[in-house]
């Protein structure tokens, strides 16, 4: 006799069975691209604020390094402040664009937003932020995931992408 908990195991087990092979691709592990740079200093480009305003406009230009040190590209990015004492007293929301020009001319771009600290001008160190891939060009063409900039103790910028093609 089938138990009616055997059968629910079996349909079950069909399932897991049929998504795993139609989506075998999504389930693909990521791409990992790591790049670095050394600490920033953000230019505030608002007129006559204090840095710590609604609408500010924070701008970083440094050249990209690989793992060994050597320069691979350049790291643009923008971050405006949209939110003032938020999501606590002394934090800031701000939203960012991070562009990343490769020497054989891929791009990867990651935006998104999140809290930092009203004091500084950007991630404390020790710190990490997470926030999608966008999109790319070159041999990034198409891609999505995330990507997680950690800010060292020591002060320099690790950027991990999660590539999915």
């Amino acid at each position: 006799m089938i138990h009616k908990f055997g059968l629910s195991r079996a349909a079950a087990c069909l399932f897991i069975f049929a998504f795993m092979l139609f989506n075998a691709p999504a389930l693909k592990a990521a791409e990992i691209l790591r790049l670095y740079h050394p600490e920033v200093v953000t230019e505030l480009t608002t007129k006559g604020s204090d840095g710590h305003q609604l609408g500010d406009l924070r701008v970083i230009s440094k050249p990209a390094h690989n793992a060994s040190g050597k320069v691979v590209g350049r790291f643009d990015a923008y971050l405006i402040t949209t939110g003032i004492d938020t999501p606590a007293k002394g934090d800031e929301t701000r939203i960012s664009e991070l562009i990343f020009t490769l020497n054989d001319g891929s791009v990867l771009i990651v935006g998104g937003a999140g809290f930092y600290p009203a004091q500084g001008p950007t991630l404390s160190r020790g710190s990490s932020l997470v926030r999608p891939i966008k999109g790319g060009t070159g041999k990034y063409a198409g891609v999505t995931g995330w990507a997680e900039s950690k800010h060292a103790k020591s002060g320099g910028w690790v950027h991990e992408f999660h590539i999915k093609r």
